[in-house]
């Protein structure tokens, strides 16, 4: 009906181009139509284009009435297909929110049952929850972790957006060095002691310290020192006591962190003779074993370890590289 009338007052226009107010009456009518055509165009669009602002009403009534009979022509034989025949955008997800509880269990001591879900819950609240009293939290229970469960911990803490959280992160990271710090102290004058068990506990405890030390400092050249003290004590707790299969055991892990593997693998070894049980050694010579370019042995050596599974660290290159050996 619109393009009727459209087209009628271009008619008209034609034929009373005598008339001094046929244009004006054709005025009219042309804008009369264009308001008829643009009230009934949104009903051919898709369902998502018919509810428009204002000025999408009136771009589209300028474009009928700029161009009489071709504009009304345009917007239904153009823009219309247009719109229904428009891809639908594919709809990919670019981040990943995890939907953290407020409360979380924090037992993670590594004496507990529950503490591998507990790290691994701690890491995911420090990593995925949007409230920083949660991260908070989080940082206040790794009070009940070793060095090596809560130095991983604690450092993502530090690269946290919230400035409470990294002084908290920052706080808990130095108050756990200045405690090992005094135990290091304490050991160190019971060092010279005549009494032989006094001297070979000091140095045990002093390296598994200085290990605790290292392994907080998370890299650099204070830490190769420390590492280097660790070895020194484990080896004379080690001389004064051969059967100390968990400095044995300990001995490997520090050979291992500096790249010594085949002190490391002999320590290790000598550890598993010693008592040690295998499902703790195995996981370190893999580890050997992928450094050293024999990766046919690491899914064996991981399979030796029936309880790697259990190790959440360790899960995912546990199943590929069992995988692995059983294609093989």
């Amino acid at each position: 009906m619109a393009f009727a009338m459209d087209v009628f007052g271009l008619f008209l226009l034609v034929a009373m181009r005598a008339t001094v107010a046929a244009p004006l009456g054709v005025i009219a009518l042309h804008a009369g139509a264009c308001l008829l055509a643009t009230c009934a165009l949104p009903s051919l669009f898709p369902a998502a284009y018919r509810s428009m602002p204002r000025c999408g009403w009136f771009f589209l009534w300028l474009v009928a009435f700029s161009t009489p009979v071709l504009g009304m022509l345009g917007l239904v034989l153009a823009l219309v297909p247009a719109l229904r025949r428009q891809r639908t955008p594919v709809c990919r997800a670019e981040w990943l929110h995890s939907n953290v509880s407020e409360r979380f269990d924090t037992g993670a001591s590594p004496g507990r049952a529950g503490a591998i879900n507990g790290d691994r819950c701690l890491m995911g609240v420090l990593r995925c929850a949007p409230g920083r009293h949660s991260r908070l939290r989080a940082l206040i229970a790794t009070l009940s972790l070793d060095a090596q469960g809560a130095a991983p911990l604690l450092r993502i803490g530090l690269l946290d957006r919230d400035d409470d959280v990294r002084l908290l992160a920052y706080s808990l990271l130095t108050r756990k060095e200045k405690a090992i710090e005094e135990r290091i102290g304490k050991s160190l004058r019971q060092v010279d002691s005549e009494a032989k068990e006094t001297v070979l506990a000091a140095h045990r405890a002093l390296a598994y310290d200085y290990w605790e030390l290292a392994l907080l400092g998370g890299g650099g050249g204070a830490t190769a020192f420390l590492l280097e003290q660790a070895r020194e004590h484990a080896q004379a707790g080690i001389a004064m006591e051969p059967r100390q299969a968990c400095l044995q055991l300990l001995l490997g892990r520090i050979l291992l962190k500096t790249r010594q593997l085949e002190a490391a693998r002999a320590a290790l070894l000598h550890a598993a003779v010693g008592g040690v049980a295998i499902d703790k050694v195995a996981p370190f010579l893999a580890e050997i074993a992928f450094h050293r370019g024999q990766f046919r042995q690491i899914g064996t050596l991981l399979n030796m370890g029936k309880s790697s599974d259990q190790v959440w660290r360790l899960r995912s290159a546990s199943a590929y590289w069992k995988e692995r050996y059983r294609a093989c």
